[in-house]
């Protein structure tokens, strides 16, 4: 009889850790990658002028569309990180990870 092992961490969890190997892990990688250039790319074309002038609102736009996404991944990561046990005391380990 096979005895199912469960993780002492959760899903969310196991998603944001950049040490696992899971597929959703893997995925989010890619897609926060993704976001990741993807912001790099339009700060760089906003910095000339005619795209700029051009394209404010959407660099307005795009800018706080992906701070919003990081500041949703920094708190959920925030959230779970006790679930490392270097990190398992509620507030000094989220304080020491932050720093």
């Amino acid at each position: 009889s096979s005895i199912a092992v469960h993780s002492q961490h959760s899903w969310l969890y196991s998603m944001l850790n950049a040490h696992s190997k899971k597929p959703q892990a893997a995925k989010y990688k890619v897609v926060m990658s993704v976001i990741i250039f993807a912001n790099l790319l339009f700060f760089t074309l906003s910095t000339i002028p005619e795209y700029h002038e051009r394209y404010r609102k959407f660099f307005y736009f795009e800018e706080g569309l992906c701070s919003t996404i990081f500041l949703i991944d920094y708190i959920t990561r925030l959230c779970v990180i006790t679930q490392c046990h270097r990190y398992a005391d509620p507030t000094w380990g989220r304080i020491n990870w932050a720093l």
